[in-house]
């Protein structure tokens, strides 16, 4: 029963994050363009922005510490270092101004965590078959938005257009700021394909 709730919970949770999450990149003309995720830079971070930035932050800070109380499983250190990741690219990339390829960061990892829960509740439920459905559903969302739409739309454009014409990385004068951005947005692809392997692997069965 207990872990019903929590699933449940969580369920609930993500799913108004992420709703609220394409609620607002829904009257963005901004959201899967690349280069205007930098052109014009730096940008005004709405409030709305802003309010999703801190509610996403927020949730994988709390993930970040409560993964050492919760009992561990097989794939600990590859969560640890997915939420030390995020957490670190939430962090810089609103310090430094990059809140609209951060915004498409958090909404990309987002979008498959609900249907993730909403599977968990109905295993906990002993409803087999429904949890199968949303495992499917899951799946599907998982390999799109993070196998493919989020190495499209951020990783692989990344660097070509976060500098100025002039080639000089942004921020100027503290570019070297954005390396460790970069490098964790690539750690974090690299999980994302070994989790989507994962998953496959397991739909497959």
């Amino acid at each position: 029963r207990l872990k019903f709730q929590t699933a449940a919970w969580r369920a609930i949770l993500y799913s108004i994050s992420t709703v609220l999450g394409l609620y607002i990149c829904s009257q963005e003309s901004w959201v899967f363009q690349p280069k205007q995720y930098f052109e014009g830079y730096p940008h005004k971070t709405t409030f709305w922005l802003k309010l999703y930035y801190n509610i996403g932050f927020g949730n994988y800070a709390y993930q970040l510490v409560n993964i050492f109380f919760e009992r561990r499983q097989s794939d600990f250190v590859q969560m640890v270092t997915h939420h030390v990741a995020t957490v670190i690219v939430m962090l810089l990339s609103y310090v430094l101004g990059f809140t609209r390829a951060g915004v498409m960061v958090l909404l990309l990892h987002d979008c498959s965590d609900p249907i993730m829960e909403i599977a968990k509740s109905f295993v906990y439920a002993g409803k087999q078959m429904l949890a199968d459905v949303f495992f499917g559903i899951f799946a599907i969302t998982f390999l799109v938005t993070r196998d493919y739409l989020f190495p499209v739309f951020i990783v692989i454009p990344l660097m070509r257009y976060s500098k100025y014409e002039d080639g000089v990385q942004m921020p100027r004068g503290y570019g070297h700021y954005f390396y460790p951005i970069a490098g964790c947005l690539y750690i974090l692809q690299v999980l994302n394909v070994f989790w989507g392997y994962l998953v496959s692997r397991i739909r497959m069965q």
